[in-house]
């Protein structure tokens, strides 16, 4: 029954899909993190219909890119997206590591989380477009969103707190770890091995990119924060999706 209500915890935390509701325990967040890429098999499986149903009306892949690029929004809401603006922002202001632990705590946004973010999806949409000119199929698209939450979750784990508090300490204060992190370990494997059935070297270049991605910005917030928050968690995994989609974009054409 816990394994259950962690499930729909998770649901209902990292993403805007509806789920049961109940009176909040501490048990629930016991393997919270775990099912964290269960969002991103969620938006594969919704990107995967958006396709099969544009391919028969006849869509153009500009648009077919374009709506793609928009579904994760629609399912995941700004939750990821927020940590991601609120680390540029911190990270962008040069200031000193108090300074920035100040700024990453601020609900407002800054013109530096604008122009990232700005830039940032317009990126991720011309690398959608991209990918579906080059192909009909949105397995590699899909499954940067699974990998992309799978392989986060270890460094969500073992990487040092930049506080005790807040949502990312809660939670690791009353998960079960190893549970957690080999729940999500299988469901990467699992995302790895459908892939590598496609296509071997599209598999090792999305995780490399997404491995090393995070390996990067988990020791930027290191640096610039003295360790990792919620907010951090979103940044990298935005970050790495964006530069997984541009590894598999590029390794299409060469």
């Amino acid at each position: 029954m816990t394994v259950l209500r962690s499930f729909f915890t998770a649901l209902a935390t990292f993403s805007r899909i509806p789920s049961p509701k109940s009176d909040f325990r501490e048990d629930d967040l016991r393997y919270v993190m775990g099912f964290l890429p269960i969002v991103g098999i969620i938006i594969y499986l919704v990107i995967y219909l958006w396709v099969l149903c544009a391919g028969k009306i006849g869509f153009d892949p500009l648009l077919v890119g374009v709506v793609a690029a928009v579904i994760p929004i629609l399912i995941v809401g700004g939750l990821h997206a927020d940590g991601f603006a609120d680390v540029i922002d911190a990270v962008s202001s040069r200031a000193d590591r108090e300074k920035k632990k100040e700024i990453l705590k601020d609900p407002h946004i800054g013109t530096f989380a604008v122009v990232g973010l700005i830039v940032y999806y317009l990126l991720f949409a011309v690398l959608s477009i991209s990918y579906f000119f080059n192909a009909a199929d949105p397995l590699f698209l899909g499954a940067i969103f699974i990998l992309s939450r799978g392989i986060v979750v270890p460094f969500a784990f073992n990487f040092p707190l930049m506080s005790e508090n807040g949502f990312l300490a809660t939670v690791r204060a009353g998960a079960s770890r190893t549970a957690s992190m080999l729940i999500a370990l299988i469901i990467v494997l699992a995302c790895a091995l459908y892939l590598a059935y496609v296509s071997y070297k599209m598999t090792f270049i999305s995780l490399v990119a997404c491995v090393i991605t995070d390996i990067v910005l988990a020791f930027r917030c290191r640096r610039h924060f003295g360790g990792i928050n919620g907010d951090c968690i979103g940044y990298m995994i935005q970050y790495s999706e964006l530069v997984m989609l541009a590894a598999v974009v590029v390794g299409m054409v060469i």
